[in-house]
């Protein structure tokens, strides 16, 4: 019985030291990558809102060619990166034509805002219209 507890004084410190150093690496790690997960995301909305806002001031059809190219690679980080209910509204807004300029294009772009700040967001969809 006293090697036993010998055993345990001698390996069982630097074994404890050991787990709890891997459980803070690997739990540090994954709150690291949803951070990362949650910036690209974030980015990829900004971005396709900001393509839609310049849409509507674009003068010539190249200022319009490179709006839509980046509207459609922010699009597609959307459909990497963004949350279910984000694709959805998503494709709501680009069934009523992706415009802003009709009233049903204007509340499915508020619901898709309203979708992308998230479920716990204070601002109605008559506030951003």
């Amino acid at each position: 019985m006293e090697i036993l507890i010998q055993l345990y004084n001698f390996f069982g410190v630097p074994l404890g030291i050991f787990l709890g150093f891997f459980i803070q690496h690997h739990l540090s790690s994954k709150q690291k990558i949803n951070e990362q997960s949650r910036e690209r995301q974030l980015i990829a909305y900004l971005d396709y809102i900001r393509a839609l806002s310049d849409s509507a001031f674009c003068k010539t059809n190249n200022d319009k060619v490179e709006i839509q190219k980046r509207a459609a690679d922010a699009k597609t980080r959307i459909i990497i990166y963004g949350d279910d209910s984000v694709l959805k509204c998503l494709h709501e807004f680009d069934l009523s034509g992706s415009t802003a300029f009709t009233d049903e294009g204007r509340s499915k772009l508020a619901n898709l805002i309203i979708s992308m700040r998230g479920k716990d967001t204070l601002i109605s969809k008559e506030e951003i219209i």
